[in-house]
């Protein structure tokens, strides 16, 4: 019976492809394939690797016929199924890699409107993708555009920002420091630069003691811990002494530093010093473990 309604519902809508284009009928099949047929990985990546193929080749009318990350992203949303196995990763369930689906879309979806909309310069890239960001923004709570309808995260975009965050690290810098600029923009700009090495460290340790008590100031601190050196560990030593921090952003400052340790040889003189703080500080009593319990 199970099998039967997977046919009947296969036929339902292959009976809808009828006078569609063909990247509309492609993108049927990839649902088809992910949300009304037996889970088959293999299948599902050679139905969507078909549709990117052909989106590489369409013409803008025939692109803007459909958008596949919406469309997988609504079956998505009604899909019931309940999933426990792995896929072809260990690391990803079939659970995540079905949601990924319309990420890898949308992804798609941007290179396409990049080629459309024939951008001379990286500056024009960027401003495009910031463009495209915000407008997911103002869609997202709009009930016109509602997120069961529409496909408003923002993988394509990040994925940008990280790809090009050497290239355009200054202009992100501006981005960030412009305070005109609403807070999620500033903080996804900021969070591109996450395990950027010591490239952003200095730029980091410039700005994050105006930014102590905000939400910039813990974004900061992840990105010295994935980016930060020896002289980040001084560095935030040093505000620790001058600032009179509560114990829960004592706690996030170790956190990061110790990362930073984890990751990083350190010189005797800034380990001792680290150690001679603890020690002043009776800090040194907290395990690795107490370090994830917030006080209330």
């Amino acid at each position: 019976m199970k099998n039967l309604t997977f046919i009947l519902l296969s036929i339902f809508w292959i009976g809808q492809l009828t006078g569609q284009s063909e990247y509309e009928k492609l993108c049927a099949e990839v649902k088809i394939a992910s949300f009304y047929k037996e889970f088959d990985h293999k299948v599902i990546e050679k139905k969507s690797n078909e549709l990117i193929a052909k989106m590489g080749t369409m013409s803008e009318i025939e692109f803007r016929s459909c958008n596949c990350a919406d469309t997988l992203w609504v079956s998505l949303l009604k899909d019931r199924r309940r999933f426990i196995s792995y896929t072809h990763s260990i690391e990803l369930d079939t659970n995540s890699y079905l949601r990924m689906l319309s990420s890898r879309f949308d992804i798609e979806n941007l290179s396409q409107e990049f080629r459309f909309a024939n951008l001379k310069t990286l500056q024009d890239s960027l401003n495009f993708v910031l463009n495209r960001m915000k407008q997911k923004d103002e869609k997202r709570n709009n009930p016109k555009h509602n997120w069961q309808n529409f496909y408003h995260c923002i993988e394509a975009e990040a994925e940008f920002l990280e790809n090009k965050k050497y290239e355009l690290k200054e202009t992100y810098l501006k981005i960030f420091d412009d305070t005109t600029n609403y807070e999620e923009l500033r903080d996804r700009v900021l969070s591109s630069f996450f395990n950027s090495g010591e490239i952003i460290e200095n730029e980091i340790l410039k700005r994050i003691d105006d930014y102590t008590g905000q939400r910039y100031f813990y974004r900061m601190l992840g990105i010295l811990r994935t980016s930060g050196t020896e002289k980040s560990v001084n560095h935030l030593i040093d505000m620790m002494k001058v600032n009179d921090f509560n114990l829960n952003v004592q706690k996030s400052i170790l956190q990061t530093i110790y990362g930073i340790t984890d990751r990083e040889k350190m010189r005797r003189k800034y380990r001792k010093k680290l150690e001679n703080y603890l020690k002043e500080t009776q800090l040194d009593t907290l395990t690795r473990y107490d370090l994830y319990i917030r006080d209330k």
